[in-house]
């Protein structure tokens, strides 16, 4: 998350991680607030999204691989960006727990 995306969210900043039970924000903040409980009610819609985001740029990069397109300038941040994709879907599938 960008600096200016932490200062305009009002959820608590990140990590968070299950503890016994509890999610449980950065420096062992216990989560809580409207703003923390309207991201955890839109956390189904966000994996889907990101899911569906995920595959459209493994898509696009492999296509661009097949056809010979060679190597585009924002390659290696799209392919940077997909593995931090995945990397979340897995952590929201319990991955690494």
């Amino acid at each position: 998350m960008t600096r200016e995306a932490r200062e305009k969210a009002k959820f608590t900043p990140g990590p968070w991680r299950v503890d016994n039970g509890d999610v449980v924000g950065a420096n062992n903040v216990m989560l809580g607030s409207e703003a923390d409980l309207h991201l955890i009610a839109a956390a189904p819609d966000l994996y889907q999204a990101l899911q569906e985001t995920s595959q459209a740029m493994d898509a696009l990069i492999y296509e661009g691989i097949d056809r010979g397109k060679g190597h585009w300038p924002a390659w290696d941040k799209t392919a940077r960006a997909v593995d931090k994709a995945r990397a979340a879907l897995a952590k929201a599938d319990g991955a690494g727990q």
